[in-house]
Formats: C-alpha cells, sequence, structure tokens
C-alpha cells in the first residue's frame, strides 16, 4: 500500500482532503482526515483523528483511502454534490399520533434504497393521521466519488 511518504510533495498536496488510514499508539488502525504538511514541523503532517484537528504524525502512517469520499477537495473547497429529496414513509403500532416510537424509512428516489431509523433523524417532519401512519419529506447531500 501507498503511504504519504511514497509521494511526491506536489502529489500529497493533492491528498488534502482525503481519509487515511493511521494507527494509533495501541496499534489499532483509525481513520483520520489529512490536512497538510505541517508548516511548523518540517517532516510532520497535520490531520484531524478523532475529531480533533492539530495531530501530527510522519507520512509514513498516512495510507489514503481511495475507496472513501473526500471530506474536501484539496483546495478546501467543498466536495461537488447536490441535495436529494426523499420521502419519509411511517407506520406506527400505536395509533396515537403523538408516539413516535418505531422505525421510521426513507426512501431516496434517485436510487429507490431504504434507510431505517428508530426515531425520526433531526430535521426531519413527519405529519400522522388518526391511524398512526404518515408521510413526510427528507434531504440529503449526496457527493461525487472520486474515482479509484
Amino acid at each position: 500500500m501507498t503511504t504519504l511518504a511514497d509521494l511526491t510533495p506536489e502529489e500529497r498536496a493533492q491528498c488534502r482532503g482525503m481519509w487515511c488510514d493511521f494507527p494509533d499508539p495501541d496499534e489499532r488502525t483509525n481513520l483520520a482526515i489529512y490536512v497538510g504538511d505541517s508548516p511548523n514541523h518540517k517532516g510532520f503532517c497535520e490531520l484531524i483523528h478523532e475529531g480533533q484537528l492539530g495531530t501530527l504524525t510522519i507520512p509514513e502512517n498516512l495510507t489514503p483511502r481511495l475507496d472513501l469520499p473526500r471530506a474536501w477537495a484539496p483546495d478546501g473547497q467543498p466536495v461537488p454534490g447536490e441535495w436529494e429529496d426523499g420521502h419519509v414513509f411511517v407506520s406506527y403500532d400505536d395509533p396515537d399520533p403523538w408516539i413516535l416510537k418505531d422505525a421510521v424509512s426513507i426512501e431516496g428516489l434517485s436510487e429507490g434504497g431504504m434507510s431505517y431509523y428508530d426515531a425520526p433523524p433531526n430535521g426531519i417532519e413527519v405529519k400522522l393521521d388518526k391511524f398512526g401512519e404518515g408521510e413526510g419529506k427528507a434531504r440529503r447531500w449526496v457527493g461525487e466519488w472520486e474515482q479509484a
């Protein structure tokens, strides 16, 4: 597998915003986002690891994950994509429309795939009828995957 150490500085710059395999001190492999070469610590890379910006490591420790979508483009801009509208279908065993306790499914219009939740996710409004069934609308961001 190719690590960031195997790349030229120009190639490494194109990896900014990519997810990488990163071994943490207890030898487990975790994911981290490559931010760039450190301007203050020569020979080190800056990354976001476990939600913390500023983690430093050597390039030999980072293996780009070409199978995962970027967190952002190399120039720092958001990854291209678009909003996809979907529908939320709800069916509850309890006829009380104020009790939301069963699974919710979201169907994407472009793929027709279903995602299941224990409760309606934040930002999704569901209107139920007197029988405890309902329908609502949902949106999700669909980004473009890079070719591996």
